[in-house]
């Protein structure tokens, strides 16, 4: 009996795309001191008949590797270029084999933020299009739990992960698998695989109601000392004790939910329990006879009274003052209800910081892709010096994924940005939209890695075909990063504002460094 199955990455399964032009690098677990094989064999997809003198077809590689004492293992692919062509991994360790299938070469990009990247295919309206046959079958997609907890799993654990439990990659036949996937990221992936002729795979990581404080690792906080000084300013800086208080917190005002829905069904019914509004009060930290709550309990003697004061009824008696014993007393304990300092030290989930990290972010490990598209949450206008929490964003990402240096442009990373929707303009400070986006497009322009952003400023009435105009928008932007020349890198960059009553508003833009071309 084999009692140590081979453990691979989560992302490499089969249907996967794994990333062309990078060495793709495999870290696993087997049978401890034990040898591990990897093959590779790459098929033609049309099914042709091959020579066996062709190299380029067959068993392509042929590994072997032995676990370390806990039964670690690694591989490292050397660089395929990207084809239809199917490949298959083989691993071997003791009498446990693993066989992945219908593997493809192409690019793989990573969907991650909020708004309207997280807007799933069954919730939009795709524009009317006739969607060519041989690029369905170039796309790829893998999704984990969109909210980043799995079946199970009630709370945001503390650790990193390092699996995902049920995800795996799908292709557009699983319709409906597909019908969860982000519009944003399906548009994405059909036009720029329609424009490179090759596989595209989308890792959706997309959460509405996230924020990048979510998706920050514990480390980069520490990395970018100038955020971390931000995050504890605000308040928002979680280290393990600190979690732990607030988890606490978060068990009270579920019981004190679960009591009030308790309460209505007891109303909904005609069985109504009076009792129950004090208990409702009490766990919200209120008093139920509206009187304030006594910090010790005194000790009584003999049989318990009754007495009223000034309108209140107070369930305290004791016989007489001289057969008070403090020594008796007992120390102040959390009685489970919500104080004003719990209130006070709540955080809202979006708000919570590296959870998205921990749960959606930290399985990918060594993932190597070509890109990301980030958008932010309109919470994300409270933080100040943004440009602080993009640079945690990008340590973040830079340790997770790979290639983690890359200087050829071609082959390094990009990240694409879209910029806040003018939906989200705050009319007592009209103007934090736009400084908003001039300060994300001011940041793009400073980094070292290939960059765009992509703007919303025209988009100003709900439709729900926004999602897929901002997927294929962001895979303009993509193509003119690192294929076209000819294409433009950026959308038009936000330039002013004008308020209109409080109902309208409008956008005055300038255009930079876009070519026209013929």
């Amino acid at each position: 009996m084999q009692i140590n199955p081979i453990i691979l990455p989560s992302w490499l399964s089969s249907k996967c795309v794994f990333q062309q032009g990078v060495e793709l690098k495999i870290e696993g677990v087997a049978a401890p001191s034990a040898t591990v094989t990897l093959e590779i064999v790459k098929d033609p997809t049309d099914g042709r008949k091959v020579s066996k003198l062709d190299t380029d077809y067959g068993v392509i590689l042929s590994r072997e590797t032995t676990t370390s004492s806990k039964g670690k293992f690694s591989f490292t692919i050397p660089p395929y270029k990207a084809s239809s062509d199917s490949y298959t991994f083989s691993f071997k360790c003791l009498t446990d084999q693993t066989t992945l299938t219908d593997l493809r070469c192409g690019d793989v990009w990573v969907f991650l933020g909020s708004d309207f990247l997280s807007i799933p295919m069954k919730e939009a309206n795709a524009t009317k299009a006739p969607l060519k046959r041989k690029v369905m079958n170039y796309l790829r997609f893998f999704m984990p739990s969109r909210s980043g907890l799995e079946k199970g799993e009630e709370i945001y654990p503390y650790e990193d992960k390092t699996h995902y439990k049920n995800a795996e990659w799908i292709k557009v036949t699983d319709t409906a698998k597909l019908a969860e996937v982000s519009s944003s990221a399906f548009a994405f992936a059909y036009r720029l695989s329609d424009q490179i002729s090759y596989p595209v795979g989308i890792v959706d990581l997309s959460y509405n109601d996230s924020t990048i404080l979510n998706w920050i690792a514990p480390f980069a906080m520490d990395r970018v000392e100038a955020l971390r000084d931000v995050v504890e300013q605000m308040g928002l800086y979680l280290d393990e004790e600190g979690y732990k208080k607030l988890l606490a917190i978060d068990e009270k005002k579920k019981k004190a939910v679960e009591l009030k829905e308790e309460y209505k069904e007891t109303i909904e019914s005609g069985d109504i329990d009076i009792s129950m509004q004090d208990e409702i009060k009490r766990l919200e930290g209120q008093d139920p006879d509206d009187i304030k709550p006594l910090d010790i309990d005194f000790p009584t003697s003999g049989d318990s009274s009754l007495n009223e004061t000034k309108g209140h009824k107070e369930n305290i008696s004791f016989s007489s003052a001289s057969q008070l014993d403090f020594g008796m007393v007992p120390e102040k304990k959390d009685d489970g209800r919500l104080t004003k300092e719990d209130e006070k030290k709540f955080i809202k989930q979006k708000f919570r910081m590296s959870i998205l990290y921990r749960t959606k972010l930290a399985p990918l490990k060594n993932l190597a892709v070509r890109g990301f598209c980030f958008s932010p949450d309109k919470g994300e206008l409270l933080f100040e010096r943004y440009d602080l929490f993009l640079m945690g964003l990008l340590t973040t990402l830079a340790e997770v994924f790979e290639p983690k240096e890359v200087f050829d442009e071609t082959i390094m990373p990009s990240i694409l940005f879209v910029t806040m929707h003018p939906n989200d303009v705050d009319f007592d400070n009209p103007y934090s939209v736009l400084e908003f986006n001039e300060n994300f497009t001011a940041f793009t322009k400073m980094l070292s890695m290939p960059s765009g952003i992509v703007s919303m400023h025209d988009m100003l009435l709900p439709d729900k075909t926004i999602s897929f105009i901002l997927g294929m928008r962001l895979a303009t932007i993509a193509l003119g990063t690192h294929f076209s020349p000819k294409m433009s890198k950026s959308s038009p960059e936000p330039n002013d504002i004008e308020i209109a009553g409080n109902k309208s508003f409008f956008i005055i833009f300038k255009v930079k460094n876009l070519k026209i071309v013929n």
